[in-house]
């Protein structure tokens, strides 16, 4: 009885736990050949529950981002003078991922709240913050952000999606990140978070790296190491094609 009781007052006088987040990948590495026509990576993951865990009256939800390598990137915005059509107004945008997936287990607005939706910066919206500090009805840059938004998602570079994550159990979840053939190389950092009634319960993050393999990553590394060496040598050989080309098809 003593025993009983002792390991009772224990167990009570253990702090709460949340839950833990384990993270597997299907691959870690994802090679681009010159046959590349895009990818699929699997993240695969498990919510792990012990004694001490705090119960939960609802079910467990999942936000998963993927966030491809960041660069500079301008948008320009175009207007047409008679025949010609001229740079009017240049955006200029700082770390914007080249790739980004939100992956979720239903609508983002009702899977987290405000709160969390900030703080993991959760939404494409928080990939490209504006330029000016003003509403977004009357923001500058506004027609610069939709238009980048929309070429990005017809490229397939970014996604968006409310059933991107698979849960055949209360406890094991997975989700497909689709990678399309023109996927920036690089590094691409996976953040999977589990919530419930809104709140962030855990975040756990992974990675895997897209590189270039074979002759491709050859003349990457070349031109990268030597540019001037490889801005004479392809001049060279478009003089040398182009007058190739004249003695062929010329006509006597």
């Amino acid at each position: 009885m003593r025993r009983g009781l002792a390991a009772a007052l224990i167990l009570a006088a253990l702090p709460a736990r949340a839950e833990d987040l384990v993270l597997m990948m299907s691959t870690q590495d994802v090679a681009i050949a010159s046959n590349f026509t895009g990818s699929r990576v699997t993240l695969f993951g498990v919510i792990e529950r012990d004694f001490a865990s705090v119960s939960r009256p609802s079910k467990y939800d999942v936000v998963v981002t993927v966030s491809g390598p960041a660069a500079p990137v301008l948008v320009r915005e175009k207007e047409r003078k008679w025949p010609l059509w001229v740079n009017r107004t240049v955006w200029r945008y700082s770390d914007v991922p080249g790739y980004y997936a939100l992956l979720t287990t239903g609508p983002v607005l009702g899977v987290a709240n405000e709160a969390a939706r900030e703080r993991q910066k959760m939404g494409l919206t928080f990939q490209l913050p504006a330029l000016a500090e003003l509403p977004d009805e009357i923001n500058p840059d506004k027609i610069a952000r939709e238009a980048l938004f929309r070429i990005r998602k017809q490229q397939a570079l970014l996604i968006e999606d409310a059933r991107g994550i698979a849960m055949p159990r209360p406890y094991l979840f997975s989700a497909a990140i689709a990678l399309p053939a023109r996927a920036p190389t690089g590094r691409y950092v996976v953040t999977a978070t589990v919530l419930s009634e809104g709140v962030p319960l855990k975040s756990t993050s992974t990675s895997f790296t897209v590189r270039k393999t074979g002759f491709e990553a050859y003349v990457a590394a070349y031109a990268r190491d030597n540019g001037w060496l490889y801005g004479l040598a392809t001049a060279l050989l478009a003089v040398s094609l182009g007058f190739l080309g004249n003695l062929i098809f010329r006509r006597d």
